[in-house]
């Protein structure tokens, strides 16, 4: 599932909260809610968005850690 994550915590560029667009293995939101219940870090896909607001590329695997995530909107169409 296709996630973009609001992160509590500074960005790069100061700013006071980030967000991550990014994959991770589950088919609901509920399964989501349960498997970040369980853990203090998850591993997902990271996406960067292509110039021009022309799809995404991914840039890899991350550690995420589930305390600091603020909001979370899944994207049904991913």
């Amino acid at each position: 599932m296709r996630l973009l994550i609001t992160m509590n915590m500074p960005s790069r560029k100061g700013e006071l909260v980030h967000q991550v667009i990014c994959e991770y293995p589950v088919s609901s939101i509920e399964e989501l809610l349960e498997n970040l219940n369980e853990r203090d870090f998850i591993i997902a896909e990271e996406f960067y968005r292509k110039p021009d607001n022309a799809g995404f590329y991914s840039v890899g695997l991350m550690l995420l850690n589930t305390m600091h995530i603020g909001k979370i909107k899944a994207d049904r169409e991913a």
